[in-house]
């Protein structure tokens, strides 16, 4: 029995002498504990701006409106904190980052648009003829006494104290109730424009005239746009001077005939005289 506990004594301390040996031996071979805290990350917040209004301005002629675009400004923050773990073996350290992120919307350009300023027509501007006028040169022969004499037959034209009156009738110059001067009126229109070059140093009157129906108002300005059509057309077909033709307007006032008959019933043949144009030679 001693004989085998001696043994066993051998063998646990030769067991125990190599273990110790093998420690000593690879125990280099193992790193060192380290220790390592983890620090809290600093909370990251990401910042967004208030987006500036942007308005849109829009401007018509004789009507503004302004359509407003506002972007609300919107205001957010985010957080992420990371929490620091109980324990750990490992020591990893992070720097502290903060990060701000502006978005700025600059407002837009405004687009606008300036009113046309509103243009007024005047009454006595140039008629405007329906047909394009072809512009006729002046023939260049001379115009004799007899000539004139033939023409101032030929348009019923009378010598008085103020100078060669002549009667134009509405139907030869103009259609019913109309100031455009008509294609037919030409052949007599270029023998008043034999007449101006004669008379070169005259002034012309060219006096409208109408019959006694309608408003006063309105016969007043037909008479007066059909004097001016009649001057416009010797300016610009024959090149007349405009500074020798005067013009007026004068409605139902100055009547050659009678507009209704004795028992007050209508005179249509009077009317029809009445609806005229008068030129004056002021000879």
């Amino acid at each position: 029995m001693k004989k085998q506990l001696k043994i066993f004594s051998i063998t646990v301390a030769s067991s125990l002498l190599v273990f110790a040996s093998a420690y000593w031996l690879y125990r280099n071979r193992f790193p060192k504990v380290t220790t390592v805290e983890l620090l809290p990350v600093p909370v990251t917040t990401l910042e967004i701006q208030p987006v500036a209004a942007t308005t849109l301005q829009l401007e018509t002629q004789s009507t503004t409106s302004t359509t407003a675009v506002e972007t609300q400004p919107p205001t957010s923050t985010t957080a992420v904190e990371t929490q620091p773990p109980a324990s750990t073996t490992t020591e990893i350290e992070t720097t502290p980052t903060t990060s701000a992120t502006a978005i700025e919307t600059k407002p837009t350009s405004e687009v606008e648009t300036k009113p046309t300023p509103t243009t007024n027509v005047e009454v006595e501007t140039q008629p405007v003829a329906p047909t394009k006028v072809e512009v006729e040169t002046p023939p260049q022969t001379k115009i004799t006494t007899g000539t004139v004499e033939r023409t101032l037959t030929e348009l019923n034209a009378k010598k008085t104290k103020e100078g060669i009156r002549i009667n134009l009738p509405e139907n030869i110059l103009f259609e019913f109730d109309k100031y455009y001067v008509r294609a037919q009126a030409k052949p007599t229109l270029t023998k008043i424009n034999q007449l101006l070059n004669y008379y070169n140093k005259a002034t012309i009157l060219i006096d409208g005239h109408t019959d006694s129906k309608g408003d006063d108002a309105y016969n007043q300005k037909l008479s007066q746009l059909r004097a001016a059509a009649v001057k416009y057309y010797l300016i610009n077909v024959f090149k007349a001077e405009p500074t020798r033709l005067q013009t007026k307007g004068l409605g139902k006032t100055k009547p050659i005939a009678p507009n209704n008959n004795p028992d007050g019933s209508d005179n249509p043949t009077g009317r029809e005289k009445n609806r005229r144009v008068e030129v004056l030679i002021k000879t």
